[in-house]
């Protein structure tokens, strides 16, 4: 599933920061997606719910929905294009042209402390298939994780790359990127380093990668129904490291973990 990481887990208390969800599509929210023809239907049954449906704003809820065609791991390889912004990835509409995202990746080697996975796949543009390979090489230090991600491929064109993760918090509020709390709204940064402070397991997290032009933050938010109506629950925050880059792409990064205080 794509050679991604998919538990992470801090022994000293007893959290795990890749405890994240993904957002599917459940059968109530064809209320907030058809919500007349829910009305009608309940009134027909004799079911006293319009009310409820009435007092909700289902405008607000259904621009809320987003579903996910893939689990929300870490280290996930997108290959998209100039369009690919915030927008399109809180709400899971980017393009992909690659199949690196949720396919097998071959255990291509193992070693003191190292982990090498590689995909022969492809990409797809305008209806053409064009090889590519995918190598992504893990290496476990004390402080936490370096990797190096190399993608070839026969297509020529220029591209985006963008290597996703996805965090789970207690208390998302209280989290701080790069010193600031996390917006409501998706939104970038030019940078190529995040360092996240999560006050509840007392912990610093540095993600960085060489050739990230900017990177996108978003909350990942799930819609529920209560016996009140409907509510949104937080699930996490997914960061992606933009790349662009033509035809070869070489990437190297670190995600280091520090106890504080």
């Amino acid at each position: 599933l794509g050679g991604q990481m998919s538990e992470l887990s801090l022994r000293d208390v007893c959290f795990n920061l890749q405890n994240t969800l993904r957002r599917y599509e459940e059968s109530y929210h064809d209320k907030i997606i058809n919500p007349k023809k829910n009305i009608l239907s309940e009134h027909s049954n004799g079911i006293d719910t319009i009310h409820n449906l009435s007092q909700e704003n289902i405008e607000k809820y259904k621009g809320m929905l987003a579903f996910d065609w893939y689990s929300k791991n870490s280290f996930i390889d997108h290959i998209s294009d100039e369009t690919f912004d915030a927008q399109r990835f809180a709400r899971c509409t980017f393009r992909e042209y690659g199949d690196f995202a949720n396919q097998p990746f071959m255990l291509l080697q193992v070693g003191d402390f190292t982990v090498t996975f590689k995909r022969h796949g492809g990409i797809y543009v305008n209806g053409e298939a064009y090889e590519s390979t995918l190598t992504k090489q893990y290496h476990f230090t004390q402080e936490g994780i370096a990797f190096h991600i190399v993608l070839n491929s026969s297509y020529e064109g220029s591209l985006t790359y963008l290597l996703e993760m996805n965090f789970h918090f207690s208390q998302l509020e209280d989290v701080l990127l790069n010193s600031f709390p996390i917006e409501n709204q998706p939104y970038s940064l030019n940078e190529n380093t995040l360092i996240i402070q999560d006050p509840y397991t007392n912990k610093e997290i540095t993600l960085k990668v060489d050739k990230a032009e900017k990177i996108l933050i978003a909350r990942i938010d799930t819609v529920s129904q209560s016996e009140s109506g409907f509510e949104l629950t937080n699930q996490g925050v997914s960061i992606g490291f933009v790349v662009p880059y033509k035809q070869e792409m070489n990437l190297t990064g670190s995600m280091i973990l520090e106890t504080k205080g």
